[in-house]
């Protein structure tokens, strides 16, 4: 891991910050075309970006991931497709299908970059949680709740930081610190995640 960068993330940045919302008509669009995607099994995908990255003890973030994720309660549908054959990092997931341009032209105004990375929507159990991690350093990360609502935590110096969002809600995470995700409702939770290049 990038130690310098991953300090400088911290001190430069917030811990939160809603970038704004989508309008409740590209909301819906998303989530009818959640709806007729068919359920992919992701998981590698994630523990393949993670596997040049050691953790402060030496180990590989892979490991670490494995033990977060229990398919059963958690599982994505990819949005993003890779631009090269044998991807690294997520700047390599920067292509999607046309039936998703509204969207992500509507979420990069939003946001007011040019590109967006590795977007995949995620779903969660009612009552579910992913356990406290910290992400690469090397690019920043937004979520966008599509249904549902989650309660976002980061922990910074041993004290928590809580955010709920909501539907349509955009919102940067500072992933640079531990951070875990609860569900506290009776309503399972789907989310769009991303990764973009933070320069407010």
């Amino acid at each position: 891991m990038d130690k310098k960068m991953l300090v400088r993330n911290r001190i430069d940045k917030p811990l939160f910050e809603c970038l704004g919302s989508l309008s409740s008509d590209k909301l819906n669009l998303i989530n009818s075309i959640y709806d007729e995607a068919d359920e992919e099994d992701v998981l590698n995908v994630s523990i393949s970006l993670r596997e040049n990255v050691d953790l402060d003890d030496g180990n590989s973030m892979s490991d670490e991931f494995m033990s977060l994720i229990n398919s059963r309660n958690y599982h994505q549908k990819l949005v993003s497709k890779p631009s090269v054959e044998n991807p690294t990092n997520e700047y390599d997931w920067n292509t999607h299908d046309s039936k998703y341009d509204t969207i992500i032209s509507a979420i990069k105004e939003i946001i007011g970059v040019k590109e967006l990375y590795r977007l995949r929507m995620a779903w969660m159990k009612s009552s579910e949680r992913i356990e406290p991690h910290i992400d690469q350093p090397h690019i920043d990360r937004f979520t966008m709740i599509m249904r549902g609502e989650h309660r976002f935590v980061i922990t910074k110096r041993g004290k928590d930081y809580s955010q709920i969002m909501k539907p349509g809600e955009i919102w940067y995470v500072n992933t640079n610190w531990d951070h875990s995700v609860y569900i506290d409702t009776d309503e399972p939770r789907l989310a769009l995640l991303g990764c973009f290049d933070y320069n407010k």
